[in-house]
């Protein structure tokens, strides 16, 4: 009988390289179809929000506050609420709802744990990011209860929050450069114009006040431009149509700081190119709060940001730049959208359908999707 014979070295050798070569040219499609599941999840979660806010409409008339602080006395938010909180019984998520307290501060007690809570719908599961959002209230100093006043002075103690994540934000309107560049330049156009989705009074403001106190009106109106609304948004205020208007957008991953999918931190490389100014934004909340759905910071302005997306390294761009980003360059507060998926990232429109928008649409055609009553000619439709 002929003895078996067995593969020799170099046989082996050539097996081993092909099977490598079939692993190294399968490992990226089985990746890119991995992405492709988790995009698509991600576009279904802000399909699920919007028609929650849609049915928090037909609920109550309007769509909720995009951020809601109930002040006392002279200086003192008692509580407060944010668009997240709102929808909650719209997203199946009733039996959290109806613990919360509305009647507490959600930065006290009971709600305290609940806010903590991480939510399915809110989180796109492309973000490389930590399950819960800790944000230290840094422009609030804290009173004997443990609610935030509203001041511009850091916290002594500082009042530290765990977030249940979210990653998306309500949007409120255009600013400066995004607007100045862009806006500003069609005839006749006046910053009266930029109201966005969730925009409320005069004052481009991303907040609206309940009470009656004048002096609590007035400090709450100097730290975020706000101006006395109870209400939110009727359909009959987007004048530009719903299918025309961004009203929810990706904003992943904070309250880390982001920029091109790095985490930007003091002490790193790119946070070591002026570490002074890094250091001045990194301690101001609202330069990289709002990750949370109970946080009411989460609904703010896009305005566009430096390509670098690092706004300390000199290269931010001046009002009359038209190349600012707005998609995908950081995740930072007010400077536009962020996410994890290659190209570009999600926004839910009035009408509650979604788009995935490129990092080269024409941030005129940004801007003019950012507006509910501009009549701009400019639509992401086109």
């Amino acid at each position: 009988m002929m003895a078996r014979r067995g593969f020799t070295l170099i046989e082996l050798l050539v097996i081993m390289a092909i099977i490598g070569l079939l692993i190294a040219l399968l490992l990226p499609a089985v990746q890119q179809a991995r992405e492709a599941a988790r995009r698509s999840q991600c576009r279904n979660n802000l399909k699920q929000i919007a028609l929650a806010l849609h049915n928090y409409e037909s609920t109550h008339g309007a769509f909720p506050g995009g951020s809601m602080y109930v002040v006392v006395g002279t200086d003192t938010i008692s509580n407060a609420s944010a668009w997240g909180r709102s929808i909650l019984p719209f997203i199946d998520q009733s039996a959290l709802a109806n613990q919360l307290d509305p009647s507490q501060s959600p930065f006290l007690g009971t709600n305290l744990n609940l806010i903590a809570t991480s939510v399915p719908v809110y989180r796109c599961p492309s973000t490389n990011a930590p399950a819960k959002t800790i944000v230290e209230w840094s422009s609030a100093t804290t009173t004997a209860n443990g609610n935030p006043k509203l001041l511009p002075v850091t916290p002594s103690p500082g009042l530290n929050i765990t977030f249940g994540p979210i990653d998306y934000f309500a949007l409120v309107d255009v600013r400066n450069p995004l607007f100045s560049a862009n806006l500003s330049m069609i005839p006749g156009y006046t910053a009266s114009r930029t109201a966005g989705f969730f925009y409320h009074g005069t004052y481009n403001a991303a907040s609206c006040i309940v009470g009656g106190d004048t002096a609590a009106e007035t400090i709450l109106k100097s730290v975020t431009a706000g101006k006395t609304r109870i209400f939110g948004t009727r359909i009959s205020e987007i004048t530009d149509g719903t299918s025309n208007t961004i009203m929810i957008g990706e904003n992943a991953a904070r309250n880390l700081y982001m920029a091109h999918n790095k985490s930007i931190v003091a002490g790193s490389p790119e946070a070591n190119i002026n570490p002074t100014e890094f250091a001045k934004l990194n301690s101001q909340q609202n330069n990289f709060s709002g990750g949370g759905w109970a946080d009411p910071q989460n609904a703010f302005w896009i305005r566009g940001a430096a390509r670098s997306g690092m706004d300390w390294d000199g290269t931010t761009p001046s009002n009359t730049d038209t190349s600012a980003c707005v998609v995908n360059c950081t995740n930072k507060h007010s400077r536009g959208f962020y996410s994890f998926h290659t190209g570009g990232a999600h926004v839910a429109l009035g009408d509650g359908s979604v788009k995935f928008i490129s990092e080269n649409t024409d941030n005129l055609v940004l801007a003019s999707a950012a507006t509910r009553a501009g009549s701009e000619t400019e639509s992401l439709n086109q």
